[in-house]
């Protein structure tokens, strides 16, 4: 791996004084894989968490499970979603799961509170305790449940990185990054499902492919444009109110695919130039 180091992109200051910096590193790419920009190592692999999600949620409409079971652009957002916890959020993803015959029983992704801090406070204030459905990636989860049930496979364990839901996942990834991700590059999610470390370089490319369709056949660019259709449909429902990704998508409608994951993570955004 290269030694080149990642500039101080962000200093958070308290009073005149900085308390913390954070490094980090940004990739401009068109769809052909040529590099427009970029700032710090962009050649090196780094675990992209959850700015994936709208790239993991592709299988679960070239499956045609959202037919299968009655399902629209709600359902697709939230799959591509670190939703906030909301009473919104929690009401698709149990109604995705109910779609397809199963329970948030199935969810394999964990508990955490709510991010959207009131949510939380009122559940505190009346004794409620999160569920799997208030974490940010029940979404992605329970389309990754209704895929396998779908298509007849087992739902248990749909986490690991041999079962055929996260099989088909990595060759997505493969084919809009240009990577080869082998096991030497996996690691497993905050939310217990693999994550494959990719060049930001490649990760910009892949990004520009999806919003494109360029290099794509009409079939996976069209479903591509499915996913995005409805992310820029339901911003809400891909963060949640007052959240980077949500305003971003709020104010420039159409123009801007913004995809950040959990309170700090990779970033991936896609521009309508």
């Amino acid at each position: 791996m290269s030694a080149i180091r990642n500039p101080i992109l962000i200093e958070l200051t308290r009073g005149a004084l900085v308390e913390s910096a954070h490094a980090g590193v940004v990739a401009v790419a068109r769809a052909d894989g040529q590099l427009l920009g970029g700032v710090g190592n962009v050649a090196a692999p780094i675990f992209p968490r959850s700015a994936i999600k709208p790239l993991q949620a592709l299988p679960f409409v070239e499956s045609r499970t959202v037919e299968r079971f009655g399902l629209g652009p709600a359902e697709i957002a939230v799959a591509c979603g670190s939703h906030s916890g909301t009473p919104r959020h929690v009401a698709v993803v149990e109604g995705l799961l109910a779609r397809a015959g199963l329970t948030p029983a199935a969810l394999g992704c964990g508990v955490h509170e709510p991010f959207d801090a009131a949510v939380a406070r009122d559940m505190i204030r009346r004794g409620e305790r999160a569920t799997s459905l208030h974490h940010n990636c029940s979404g992605k989860h329970a389309a990754m449940l209704a895929t396998a049930a779908h298509l007849g496979e087992p739902t248990e364990g749909y986490w690991l990185p041999d079962h055929p839901v996260q099989v088909r996942i990595r060759c997505v990834l493969e084919h809009l990054t240009g990577c080869t991700l082998t096991p030497e590059v996996c690691g497993i999610d905050g939310c217990s499902v693999p994550n494959w470390a990719i060049p930001p370089a490649a990760l910009a490319r892949a990004f520009a492919r999806f919003v494109s369709g360029t290099g794509l056949t009409p079939q996976r660019a069209a479903d591509c444009g499915r996913v995005l259709r409805a992310c820029t449909t339901h911003p809400d429902l891909v963060a949640g109110a007052g959240r980077f990704d949500t305003l971003v998508m709020q104010r420039l409608p159409g123009k801007v695919f913004s995809a950040v994951r959990g309170p700090a993570t990779a970033r991936s955004a896609a521009i309508d130039w």
